[in-house]
């Protein structure tokens, strides 16, 4: 093979290196938003899930960080204590919570018919 064309290669390889190392620089400045889901892979939460593979959560010049609980009991009670900004479960867990007095709130509505909650 003769230089130049060693040389050439050379650069192509090293161009996907040198992208990599743009994108880290580029993420340290991205606002970071927590998370707290259960699973992984539920079928209910896959449009969550989706959002960092999509690069939806870039698009907002934020960063999705996914943590995920056996539970949405342990993933709201997680987020109570101070460790998301938010929290994905079923309705079922937001009704146990306000019966036990600890005050939590659905944001946004997920659903076409009226709140589970509302009387």
């Amino acid at each position: 093979m003769n230089p130049s064309r060693r040389n050439v290669l050379k650069i192509l390889s090293a161009l996907p290196l040198a992208t990599l190392g743009g994108r880290a620089t580029a993420s340290d400045a991205l606002t970071p938003i927590r998370i707290n889901l259960p699973g992984p892979r539920s079928l209910p939460f896959l449009p969550l899930e989706l959002i960092p593979i999509l690069g939806i959560d870039r698009s907002f010049n934020v960063q999705m960080v996914t943590r995920y609980f056996p539970s949405g009991v342990r993933a709201l009670e997680d987020m109570l204590a101070g460790n998301a900004h938010f929290s994905a479960q079923a309705f079922m867990v937001l009704h146990a919570f306000n019966n036990k007095g600890k005050k939590s709130r659905p944001w946004p509505h997920l659903t076409v018919r009226s709140h589970p909650l509302e009387s």
